[in-house]
């Protein structure tokens, strides 16, 4: 909800006389009597909310998926002694994710790779290297807590 309410005052600033439309999953996060209520008091413009794969065809599933990603590989379980730590942490996942970490649906380019121009195209030997070699270098210098980091000069950390 409070993500919401600092939406709307950018969303009212838009010159466009349409109605705007809110696309939510079927999540109880994103579909209950708080926000109802709180998209009935906006009176400027109406906001429509819409159910994904019910009110329309497509989903918003692919922007869910990346903040999973950064939650489930990048940032949970981790501690952050400041905000500038969380924020050195953040800059460095979204770094790892765009240009450094090989995408299995991109058939083992990145997508910076694929953004500059590149086409998709798999060169296993290659890109096993690169990517051991960048996982070992990071582990050592940044430590996984939940392994030995010793051990990555033979094999990657899976956690």
């Amino acid at each position: 909800r409070s993500a919401l309410k600092m939406a709307v005052p950018e969303v009212l600033k838009l010159k466009s006389t349409e109605h705007i439309a809110l696309i939510t999953d079927g999540g109880t996060e994103n579909n209950n009597k708080h926000i109802k209520h709180f998209l009935e008091t906006i009176t400027e413009k109406k906001i429509e909310q819409k159910i994904a794969l019910k009110d329309i065809r497509f989903s918003n599933s692919p922007s869910e998926v990346i903040h999973k990603i950064m939650k489930k590989y990048y940032l949970r379980g981790r501690h952050y002694e400041t905000k500038t730590d969380f924020e050195k942490q953040l800059l460095w996942a979204i770094e790892d994710y765009n240009a450094k970490r090989p995408h299995y649906s991109l058939l083992g380019k990145t997508p910076h790779e694929i953004f500059e121009g590149a086409k998709p195209g798999l060169n296993t030997r290659r890109l096993m290297k690169r990517t051991h070699r960048y996982r070992v270098i990071h582990n050592i210098k940044h430590g996984c807590r939940s392994c030995d980091a010793s051990k990555f000069e033979t094999q990657s950390c899976t956690n």
